[in-house]
């Protein structure tokens, strides 16, 4: 539901795109609205399908901002480097980007390939 209405609102989503460094065609894994506990499971299930060797993109953005050093730590702690929504640059190389910023997550739904939307109870 939620993807349906992002897709609706935001039209075509090639500039978000562009700004995250994500190439068209590129599987993209978001993790949208996480909540304490849920980015370990986010991690484990992204590591699976890296060791299967999938290419795949991931994107989290936790329910509260402030949590964003927490996730960021976390996925540092387990070797993955990390770009902050906010400091994307459009350049490729960062496998996955911490969204950071308030009004972009629906719009970010419109380029998912797999979408794990909590908070939605």
């Amino acid at each position: 539901m939620k993807f349906a209405q992002a897709s609706a609102r935001e039209g075509d989503p090639s500039r978000l795109r562009e700004q995250l460094g994500i190439a068209p065609g590129a599987a993209l894994l978001i993790a949208g609205s996480t909540h304490e506990g849920e980015e370990k499971e986010i991690l484990s299930c992204y590591q699976k399908l890296l060791l299967d060797g999938r290419e795949v993109l991931l994107l989290v953005a936790p329910r509260h901002p402030e949590r964003v050093d927490k996730v960021e730590a976390l996925f540092s702690a387990h070797g993955l480097r990390c770009v902050r929504r906010s400091r994307a640059d459009g350049s490729s190389g960062h496998a996955i980007v911490l969204l950071d910023t308030i009004g972009e997550l629906s719009g970010a739904y419109a380029l998912g390939t797999f979408i794990f939307v909590e908070g939605s109870r």
